[in-house]
Formats: structure tokens, C-alpha cells, sequence
């Protein structure tokens, strides 16, 4: 009786052992579950506030970029004239092929 009796003990241990572990691992995996939201909720807000600024630039950039910030009524408020065509030199950056 006493090797079924020890027998039975490490079968019941072994038993304990392995749920305990699965719990141990249902736990963590929860924990990971919880971090991993709130990770994605931060990259969530951050891309939020990453398109918004993006938008807020890219108008800018196209008031910045609108010829009619040049409109001649501004020349003439701060007593400056309009350009004539041939007054106007075009710069262009990089070097030609004759250049090179």
C-alpha cells in the first residue's frame, strides 16, 4: 500500500504543479495583453496628434508656398514696386550637364 499511497502523492503534486503553471502563465499573458494596450493606446494617441501637426504643416507650407502672399497691393503698402519680367532672375539648384 505504501507504493500506491506515494504513488498517488506524486500524481497529485505533479497535478498541483501543472495548474499552478498554467495559471501562472494565464496571468502573464493577461499582463502582456494589458502593457500591449496600453502601448497601442499611446501609439494611437501619439498618431493622432502626429496628423493633426502634419495637417497644420502642410497648410502652412501651402500659404507659405501661394504666390498671393505677393499680390501687388502689398508691394505698394510697403512702398516696394513690382518686379518687371526681365528684372526677374529664376535660380536653379544642381549644376547643368555643361557644368559638371
Amino acid at each position: 500500500m505504501t507504493g500506491k499511497v506515494l504513488k498517488t502523492f506524486v500524481l497529485g503534486v505533479l497535478v498541483v504543479c501543472l495548474l499552478t503553471l498554467l495559471g501562472i502563465y494565464h496571468v502573464w499573458r493577461q499582463f502582456r495583453l494589458v502593457v500591449t494596450g496600453g502601448d497601442l493606446a499611446k501609439a494611437s494617441l501619439e498618431l493622432e496628434n502626429l496628423t493633426v501637426e502634419n495637417e497644420l504643416l502642410k497648410t502652412e507650407y501651402l500659404s507659405l508656398r501661394s504666390s498671393d502672399r505677393f499680390r501687388p497691393e502689398l508691394f505698394l503698402n510697403a512702398g516696394m514696386k513690382q518686379p518687371a519680367s526681365n528684372e526677374v532672375l529664376v535660380v536653379k539648384a544642381g549644376l547643368s550637364e555643361e557644368g559638371r
